[in-house]
Formats: C-alpha cells, sequence, structure tokens
C-alpha cells in the first residue's frame, strides 16, 4: 500500500512539473503585429505579464490612456498584457490587454502555435466578439 501512494505522489509531482513547463512556454519577447513593438513576457506568482519594451516610434506617448495623468508617459515600459494565469491545454486566459493605440483595455485570451508564435485574442464581454492578433517569438 506504501508503494502506491508513494507512485502516485510521484505521478502528481511529475504531472505538476510538466504543467509548469507547459505554462511557462509563454514566457520570452516577441514582435508585435507588423512590427509595431516588442514585448517581453515574464512570469510573477503563477502569472503572465508583458512589458512593452521598444516601439517603431521612438519616444511614443501613451496619448490615449484613459488616465490623463499617463497621457505624457513614454509606451515602451508599460505593462500591456496582465494577470494571464495558465488554465491547461496551451490556453492562459484571466488576464487583460491594453491597447496604447486606443486606450481601451480588452479581456484577453493567448495560445501559442507550433513556431511558438503568439495569438492574443483581445475582447469585450465574449471571445467570439474580439480580434487576433499574431505576435512572433523572438529568437
Amino acid at each position: 500500500m506504501k508503494h502506491l501512494i508513494l507512485i502516485a505522489l510521484l505521478f502528481m509531482g511529475n504531472c505538476t512539473i510538466a504543467q509548469v513547463k507547459e505554462a511557462d512556454k509563454i514566457t520570452g519577447t516577441y514582435m508585435t503585429e507588423k512590427n509595431k513593438g516588442k514585448v517581453v513576457i515574464s512570469k510573477k506568482d503563477n502569472k503572465y505579464f508583458g512589458t512593452l519594451i521598444w516601439t517603431h516610434i521612438p519616444g511614443a506617448v501613451d496619448l490615449y490612456n484613459p488616465d490623463k495623468t499617463k497621457r505624457n508617459n513614454k509606451v515602451a515600459g508599460s505593462v500591456i498584457l496582465k494577470d494571464f494565469e495558465y488554465t491547461g491545454e496551451g490556453v492562459w486566459e484571466e488576464g487583460t490587454v491594453y491597447d496604447p493605440e486606443s486606450g481601451k483595455t480588452y479581456s484577453g485570451k493567448i495560445t501559442i502555435d507550433k513556431e511558438g508564435n503568439l495569438h492574443l485574442r483581445g475582447y469585450v464581454g465574449f471571445s467570439a466578439f474580439g480580434r487576433t492578433t499574431m505576435w512572433t517569438r523572438v529568437k
């Protein structure tokens, strides 16, 4: 009986490690659609965040931010993906996406294709009412 319990615990530990490894596949650097920006995705407290580290317009500021006090802040350096959680089967959800070109924040869903490119769907309310963009992984 002790052997069965030990085997079960080892199996569950390996599943948890595999799940974490799968979840962390999202971390890295991506070039956004139309090469407008570069985003680094990192993990903090089992959630994933994306920081815009470069934009195609040097010194671009956050003109459309709904918080008027932030409209003079540079866009590069801002966190545009927040609180994404790995929900299994290659999907990250429960987070938000900030679009500095419109100043709007959307709910988001992320998947990664076989080439390692990120597919980000931003939506309001239901995922069916949104738009998907592809970001290319920078190697």
